[in-house]
């Protein structure tokens, strides 16, 4: 019989006749012993059937018989359920229908033994029980944990055969479509067609959610008309009694319940607008959840990480940057209690666990993120710290001698290449004759030579073509050489080049652009710094009596004026706070204010009004107004990192709360800016 994975192989072979076991390993993620292991058992089971067998040919080439079809051999008759197969089809009936689970009928379906099944089970109870869920048999079995953890491992579950209810015409294997006909029975009261069109139209502006955030959204609102058809209670905390007439989502849930055919109110109502929310990843629904909230959360974070592992995490923007995209999301899941359930193929390194450790201690020490504890998610954020640590990491440069008989002109470009592409220092380049007259063997970690050498001195000896090929990369890497990291290097000395003047700083970056390969493509200047955004034209000191809706139209003019933003973005800012309220608002600090429509902005950028006289914000009171203007939504990230940063550590307020003139304030931003940078 054959297996599911052997299935999918056999689905591919007949798409690409001639292949190797190395493009099949890729495509369909699998490891390539297995690969083979599954070929030969594929021949076997050939053989036994009277037809012809996969031909294996050298250097892994493989040839598949053109006279098979393999849809004769997908049904039932020949196949069989892998074990995690079968582990994700129980899961789900114990999820969905455990008092129906027989083990007699799935020892039936899945053409197993009795003990095959229960051997199952005892595996899935082993799989679950460090996640609080505990599996009974009384006169039936029965799925028991906290109603939270188990409506949230129903979403994951759902989540993963989002796509095959979405598109019932997709071609499904035996095990596809049986976790098919279970799911429509038990969702048979559900449109789900309807339903689908509904989340498309929901999503089509919402640019920022992949394939995991769709079917993590659409599992969740099926799953949401599911506990309010079959009128199941839903757990504490996912919903809230949010009131019927609730402005900004009154219209999208009258369409919502006018697909389902069915009133939502209360509890549910309040569940599905926590989920319309999960898809802005600026501003939520709560003031814990803020723009300014959030910028801090990942200051705090980045802070606590670097103390703990003695690394300044703070200047890898790529870090700063995927930690905006993740982080927002995760605390509405937190605040929530909607955890995902990550099947992360990567397993953090036994090396690299002291991450998650420093991770998991951090996280205990800032508010919202201190509630976080499950495993998968910490899991999954601690990847972008080991991620930046790689990058961050300064590899230990190898010190070679480089060995070429081809002449001065040779062993000069292969020692460029080396120098260029390498993290390495060329202590001496010489002809294979001098070799043996070197004295200094101790300081050398590798010999690289065009040829062969007779005695290589107790050293490594790589041999390596004259010009450098594929192959030769393959060998320096795989005997241990790094690659130099262009992008860190790059980023590393713009943020050490602050002591020279504008003009000298962008002659120098523009050599290191060259030097490091950038000559086609301009690298995009990154806003590092609060004054990158804010210009002294763009600061204002008043000493007016103006409302709260004044201080929007005049700090977004600023902007208007000087060609930064379109017509209209005040207006903009002005209806989303009378939507919303008064989120960004800090009493007795500050405001931050910012469009949420990229298109009305031409440019990044920033302006400040300070007032000698408070401006009411409903019961805040501030003297100190910012209007943001983010083009991409990602390229502010370091700046408002380290405006928070500048606003908890130093006097900056207070400082400009004094000022007054422009230039004034200006000043005293770039003093403060220096002081946490």
């Amino acid at each position: 019989m054959l297996s599911g994975r052997m299935l999918h192989i056999l689905e591919y072979l007949q798409k690409h006749p001639k292949t190797t076991y190395k493009d099949i390993a890729s495509v369909l993620e699998i490891k390539e012993r297995y690969i083979r292991y599954d070929i030969d058992k594929i021949n076997d089971y050939l053989c036994l059937c009277q037809l012809p067998v996969i031909e294996k040919k050298s250097k892994g080439v493989i040839v598949f018989p053109n006279n098979i079809d393999i849809s004769l051999l997908n049904n039932e008759e020949h196949f069989f359920y892998s074990a995690n197969e079968r582990l994700s089809l129980l899961l789900l009936i114990l999820l969905f229908d455990a008092k129906h689970l027989k083990l007699n009928k799935l020892s039936e379906d899945f053409q197993v033994s009795r003990s095959t099944i229960k051997k199952d089970m005892s595996d899935l109870e082993k799989r679950f029980i460090d996640k609080g869920f505990i599996i009974q048999y009384t006169d039936h079995f029965e799925f028991h944990g906290n109603p939270n953890d188990i409506m949230n491992l129903r979403v994951y579950e759902l989540s993963q055969y989002i796509s095959l209810l979405k598109d019932r015409d997709i071609k499904k294997n035996s095990y596809q479509a049986y976790a098919y006909n279970l799911i429509l029975k038990y969702l048979k009261k559900l449109p789900l067609k309807d339903l689908f069109q509904w989340i498309d139209k929901i999503l089509e502006n919402t640019d920022k959610i992949n394939d995991e955030g769709y079917q993590f959204f659409a599992a969740n609102i099926i799953l949401l008309v599911y506990y309010l058809f079959e009128n199941i209670p839903l757990p504490p905390n996912i919903g809230f009694d949010a009131p019927v007439q609730l402005e900004k989502y009154n219209e999208v849930i009258l369409a919502f319940e006018d697909v389902i055919q069915h009133e939502i109110k209360h509890y549910y109502r309040g569940a599905l607008i926590r989920l319309l929310e999960y898809l802005d990843n600026q501003e939520g629904l709560y003031d814990s959840l803020h723009f300014t909230k959030i910028e801090t959360i990942i200051t705090e974070l980045v802070e606590k990480m670097s103390k703990y592992i003695d690394i300044e995490f703070k200047y890898d923007t790529l870090l700063l940057e995927s930690l905006a995209q993740h982080i927002p999301p995760l605390l509405k899941r937190i605040h929530t209690n909607r955890v995902m359930y990550h099947n992360l193929k990567v397993v953090i390194p036994k090396e690299d666990y002291y991450i998650y450790e420093a991770l998991e201690k951090s996280i205990k020490e800032i508010d919202i993120l201190d509630k976080l504890n499950n495993s998968d998610e910490i899991i999954y954020l601690a990847v972008h710290f080991i991620v930046s640590m790689n990058r961050l990491k300064q590899s230990t440069y190898k010190r070679i001698i480089v060995v070429c008989n081809y002449g001065y002109g040779t062993s000069t470009m292969l020692k460029e290449a080396l120098l260029s592409e390498f993290q390495v220092k060329v202590i001496d380049v010489l002809p294979q004759y001098k070799l043996s007259s070197f004295e200094s063997f101790d300081n050398i970690d590798y010999i690289i030579s065009t040829l062969p050498l007779k005695n290589t001195y107790g050293k490594i000896n790589v041999v390596v073509n004259p010009l450098l090929m594929p192959e030769d990369y393959v060998k320096l890497e795989k005997v241990g050489l790094s690659k130099k990291k262009n992008n860190f290097n790059y980023n590393a000395i713009v943020n050490k080049l602050d002591f020279l003047g504008k003009k000298d700083r962008q002659k120098v970056l523009e050599i290191i652009q060259n030097e490091l390969g950038y000559t086609e493509t301009k690298l995009k200047k990154q806003i590092y710094k609060v004054s990158d955004l804010l210009k002294k034209e763009c600061i204002q000191v008043i000493d007016q009596d103006i409302d709260w809706k004044q201080s929007i139209y005049d700090s977004a003019g600023l902007l208007e004026k000087h060609c930064i933003v379109k017509d209209g973005y005040g207006e903009e800012i002005v209806t989303e706070i009378e939507k919303i309220g008064f989120y960004c608002v800090t009493d007795g600090l500050f405001a931050l204010f910012h469009g949420r429509n990229n298109k009305n902005v031409y440019k990044s950028g920033m302006s400040l009004i300070v007032n000698k006289q408070a401006m009411t914000f409903d019961d805040k009171q501030v003297n100190v107004v910012f209007c943001l203007a983010s083009k991409d939504k990602k390229d502010q990230i370091p700046a408002m990192i380290l405006l928070m940063r500048m606003i908890k550590k130093t006097d900056f307020l207070k400082q400009v709360e004094n000022a007054t003139r422009a230039n004034e304030v200006l000043t005293i931003l770039k003093e403060c800016e220096k002081e946490v940078l």
